[in-house]
């Protein structure tokens, strides 16, 4: 049970706080460790007391104690509860678990992407923090194009990364991503990064393109796991393929997953 935070509070009235949604698969959380280390990097970075480590993987595995799916989500976050943020007292930390939702669903089976008008940026696109109004719009204004995920861009154009989502490409042996300069360095996106080379892709750094996407491309993150890019701005994109596949079955595995 989450108790309740009072309206005041600066995780309200700020969105001052941090989180991690992570997988659930069996009531277990693949890549645990990671996430509490993602967390309390953001949190050391930004000036805040951590999370402790133990407290962490109590609350979310309190939280997943009732999940009946096989696979589902849970979403832990490190909350500013009073004024003094740089007191470790006036941070809680809570968790929920919840079915896998709808908009996770439509990514992995239809994979319908947008690009994205760049006057929605995120102000701290490295930390994963509860002022989440950017990626709240980019999906909502994505979802009523029709698409599944809305994508971010530089002053260029160039293409960042997902609402919701890390993006990826691949071009013969190559596997292109952004860099985590102006992105969240997402779990899943590091965990494809260290095992490309596994299925014979060499990583390149950099924005992406509408023709990257449109000649082979795909997302992830911890809930999407890894799912392929379909349509980028209603225009078909390249099906699936080979070293995309291998990704998938090795990650799968990883997390215990079906192939």
């Amino acid at each position: 049970m989450i108790e309740a935070i009072e309206s005041d509070a600066p995780a309200v009235t700020w969105g001052v706080g941090l989180f991690e949604t992570m997988l659930v698969v069996g009531r277990r959380v693949p890549f645990l460790a990671d996430h509490h280390r993602r967390m309390s990097v953001s949190a050391n970075w930004l000036g805040f007391p951590a999370p402790d480590r133990e407290n962490f993987a109590r609350v979310v595995r309190d939280a997943i104690a009732a999940v009946a799916d096989e696979e589902a989500g849970v979403r832990c976050s490190w909350l500013a509860t009073d004024p003094d943020l740089d007191d470790e007292n006036s941070w809680r930390l809570a968790a929920r678990a919840r079915p896998l939702p709808n908009t996770v669903l439509a990514r992995r089976g239809r994979g319908r992407v947008t690009i994205l008008e760049s006057d929605l940026v995120r102000t701290v696109p490295n930390h994963k923090t509860t002022s989440y109004l950017a990626s709240i719009l980019g999906l909502r204004r994505a979802m009523a194009s029709g698409a599944d995920e809305g994508l971010f861009v530089d002053e260029q154009g160039g293409i960042l990364e997902g609402t919701m989502t890390n993006i990826f490409a691949v071009r013969e042996n190559l596997l292109i991503t952004p860099s985590t300069d102006r992105i969240l360095p997402g779990i899943t996106r590091q965990w494809v990064i260290d095992h490309a080379g596994e299925v014979g892709l060499d990583v390149d750094l950099r924005a992406l393109t509408c023709a990257d996407l449109l000649g082979g491309s795909f997302m992830t993150s911890s809930l999407t796991g890894l799912a392929p890019v379909r349509a980028v701005d209603g225009r078909p994109a390249r099906e699936p393929f080979e070293a995309f596949e291998m990704l998938k079955r090795e990650f799968h595995e990883a997390v215990g997953l079906p192939p």
